[in-house]
């Protein structure tokens, strides 16, 4: 009888543990989630980047996170499957990750802007009159922490000092940015997309933007 006693005491504290365990595991994956959620939503939020926002953010990009170990990553997809694993790795580390400048996007007009560091940012932003007016999980439920489009190569660009560059691929188009900007430090105009340009959707699907009224036109639809 005692020793029926002690296998009973012995099952009942090994489900307990079990159970704990498991509430624990729980736990442990929704505030990992809540974390990829949050972080992403506040980075789109921050540089007012995707569906929502006014500007197309330039794959690929930098991430640098709280211990300093940083990460490229070529979607935002990507991006948050980067920000879950390495939330799972630290998971009592509650410090959010940030984008390691300088940064490309490209605005409503199909204006090529590099951004270097975030008081460029507060400039640019100040152009930007849209609102991420849902929350960070409503935000994600609605599929907008993505990108409108992405542009097809090659495609040209035209500098402000009169000179057009076809570029082949995002890495020549981020080189030309980077030269031109540090070639003229001083300018405000920017580089623009030369129309036709072609853009793809998540879809695989292309459409031709014959000018910046278009192009526009295709951000407002992607939005809504």
């Amino acid at each position: 009888m005692f020793k029926n006693l002690l296998k009973l005491n012995a099952l009942v504290a090994l489900f307990i543990v079990g159970f704990m365990t498991s509430c624990s595991d729980d736990d442990s994956d929704v505030q990992v989630e809540n974390y990829v959620i949050e972080t992403t939503y506040e980075l789109q939020k921050a540089h007012m980047i995707g569906r929502p926002g006014c500007f197309e953010l330039v794959f690929p990009i930098t991430i640098e996170f709280p211990d300093a170990t940083t990460a490229e990553v070529d979607s935002y997809e990507n991006m948050k499957e980067t920000i879950r694993a390495w939330k799972e790795a630290n998971v009592d580390n509650e410090d959010r990750p940030q984008l390691v400048y300088p940064i490309d996007v490209i605005n409503e007009d199909g204006e090529v802007i590099t951004v270097t560091d975030k008081t460029e940012l507060i400039e640019l932003k100040k152009e930007c009159r849209k609102e991420f007016i849902n929350g960070p999980r409503d935000h994600h439920h609605r599929g907008k922490f993505k990108a409108c489009f992405d542009l097809v190569y090659p495609l040209s660009i035209a500098l402000p000092d009169g000179t057009e560059v076809v570029v082949n691929d995002v890495d020549e188009l981020k080189t030309t940015l980077r030269d031109y900007k540090e070639n003229n430090p001083g300018s405000t105009e920017r580089p623009q997309l030369v129309y036709p340009i072609e853009i793809q959707f998540e879809d695989g699907t292309t459409q031709t933007i014959n000018s910046k009224e278009e192009l526009r036109e295709a951000k407002k639809e992607c939005r809504e």
